[in-house]
């Protein structure tokens, strides 16, 4: 294995392993807030998501730049933009669910 495809193997599994591990701590971090209705957790969770999303990006315009630029393992590469980008839709349905529970303990 060449020293190119090491690095992106690398870059791969890493997007990968970033992407799952992203949204197990987020949801860990919603159950905690759903089932306590702790304030401090919903702020550790807000600076959860404002860190991850801009970690996330720069390895998502990593893993773009590697598909555009390099013609090996293409599918893999596009398969680990896919995982990252399904992190998007999930934490906007965590920030309203988040948000619902918010409301309703001010309420």
């Amino acid at each position: 294995m060449g020293l190119l495809e090491e690095e992106e193997y690398g870059l791969i599994n890493i997007s990968r392993i970033l992407a799952v591990s992203s949204f197990l701590f987020g949801t860990l971090l919603l159950s905690g807030y759903y089932f306590t209705e702790s304030f401090p957790i919903l702020l550790i969770g807000f600076v959860f998501v404002v860190i991850t999303f801009i970690v996330n990006l720069i390895f998502l315009i990593s893993l773009l730049g590697k598909f555009f630029i390099s013609k090996i393992k293409r599918k893999k590469v596009f398969v680990s933009i896919v995982i990252i980008l399904l992190n998007i839709p999930i934490s906007v349905g965590y920030y309203y669910f988040a948000m619902t529970i918010f409301n309703r303990t001010i309420n």
